[in-house]
């Protein structure tokens, strides 16, 4: 089969490598699309320690199954699904209670493991998700991105049932950004703004129903009343907000943005180490939550939401084939690709 193999910083090949075999448990599903992860442009860029080259990356797709391995469901080949990239122990307590995200023994499809930049990958049949037949392939690979937004804006809204409408601000338009909008958007009453300097992207988060875009952060400042000197209007700040760019100065506006008794929900992952002014958390009683990747029933909600139409990934290009994958990444990696995804597969 063909592959597309990364071998280091801006080194990426198409190669052959040998099918993959279902091993007990497992499935092996031929990939139709496979979404190009901003984290793994970092990773080919050089900039994330978790993936050791050579490798396969890949831990956004979807496609249909061709074979299943012992003690997988026998009805499964020919099905249309979506990958779940967690591969979870399944019996700790995070596992137990829901939490695959956090099992400490977990590893990921694309990282840890071969992933779907490939024409066929192994993974747990415990891992599907099952979509309608005819369902786009690009649907079922942004299933993967649309669960980070579902999780995010779960815990953004943890404890608000009965607070009425919210007022939610989301900074950074970027993929993530966007599909938190959405997710809040269909989870809650109230307005949710975006902050993101890109136009296009601004024009993005407008169509999928931000209530007002903002290109700067005093501008954001400015509309929730949230400047630098005292708040003496109670309406000011933001009930929810979300960063999902996760750079020092997105970070601190997300709690300047606060109201008291806000949240402020971490997604961002660009900066490792930040500062933050701990004052206003303390007196403002702000609470500040990480998220991080999504649980079965997030990853369940993002595809039936995507399916029904119910959200959407915006303009995504026509698949690539993988043969093109060192020119897409080059291409993404030089800010020379607009859409929010762009997939490689098979069609």
């Amino acid at each position: 089969m063909q592959v597309l193999v990364w071998d280091g910083p801006k080194l990426l090949r198409a190669a052959e490598a040998a099918d993959p075999v279902a091993g007990p448990g497992e499935v092996v599903v031929r990939a139709r699309a496979a979404g190009v992860c901003g984290s793994e442009v970092e990773g080919y860029l050089g900039r994330q320690a978790n993936r050791t080259p050579p490798l396969i990356m890949g831990h956004e797709l979807a496609g249909v199954v061709v074979a299943a391995g012992e003690s997988s469901d026998p009805s499964l080949p020919g099905q249309t699904v979506a990958v779940n990239p967690i591969v979870s122990c399944r019996s700790c307590r995070y596992c137990r209670t829901g939490a695959r995200n956090l099992c400490r023994g977990k590893e990921l499809i694309g990282i840890a493991r071969p992933g779907g930049f490939a024409e066929l990958v192994a993974v747990p049949a415990a891992n599907l998700t099952r979509l309608p037949a005819g369902t786009d392939a690009r649907l079922g690979a942004f299933v993967e991105p649309m669960a980070n937004g579902v999780h995010a804006a779960r815990l953004a809204l943890s404890g608000r049932e009965a607070d009425g409408p919210v007022r939610a601000v989301v900074i950074g338009g970027g993929a993530i950004g966007l599909c938190v909008l959405q997710a809040l958007r269909m989870s809650m009453a109230g307005t949710v703004d975006v902050l993101e300097p890109s136009p296009y992207r601004r024009e993005m988060a407008a169509r999928f129903g931000a209530a007002a875009v903002h290109a700067a952060a005093d501008d954001a400042r400015q509309a929730l009343g949230a400047g630098q000197g005292p708040r003496r209007d109670d309406t000011a700040g933001a009930d929810v907000v979300v960063d999902a760019v996760g750079s020092q100065q997105a970070r601190q506006l997300a709690v300047d943005l606060a109201r008291p008794h806000g949240r402020v929900v971490l997604i961002g992952m660009h900066d490792d180490e930040t500062t933050l002014a701990f004052r206003p958390v303390v007196r403002n009683e702000i609470v500040l939550a990480g998220s991080y990747a999504y649980t079965d029933d997030d990853f369940a909600r993002a595809a039936q939401w995507l399916v029904t139409g119910q959200v959407s990934p915006g303009d995504i290009e026509p698949i690539r084939p993988l043969a093109d994958g060192p020119e897409v990444f080059a291409a993404i990696a030089a800010g020379g690709l607009r859409p929010v995804r762009a997939f490689l597969g098979n069609g």
